[in-house]
């Protein structure tokens, strides 16, 4: 069962390393200490820094989301085996009932 709970945390996180970098920049922008002053490329490439980083962590979120999804084939169920599939007595035709609940878990990828 996908938790949206979880995803909602890790995107939550994600923005706020982006928004603590935002804060950084301000801070160092509006900074009169001469250590802290910054040029606009400086600038540019922390937001630019920052926007990959939290880009990537929504992404890999949402990856880690979706493969968290467990997939349950009920009793009755039709699964026609895939092609190629074979069995020590020959080629398998046809369908295959289940005849128990199945779940499938890592299925994703």
């Amino acid at each position: 069962m996908l938790v949206k709970v979880k995803l909602e945390k890790a995107i939550k996180d994600a923005l706020k390393s982006y928004t603590d970098a935002v804060s950084d920049v301000l801070d160092k922008v509006g900074s009169t200490d001469e250590n802290k002053s910054v040029s606009i490329n400086d600038i540019a490439k922390i937001f630019k820094d920052a926007s990959n980083d939290c880009a990537s962590a929504i992404a890999d979120a949402v990856d880690e989301y979706i493969k968290s999804a467990t997939i349950t084939l009920n009793v009755g169920t039709l699964m026609t085996p895939m092609p190629g599939l074979v069995s020590p007595v020959g080629p398998v035709t046809g369908v295959i009932t289940l005849a128990a609940p199945t779940t499938l878990t890592n299925a994703i990828s």
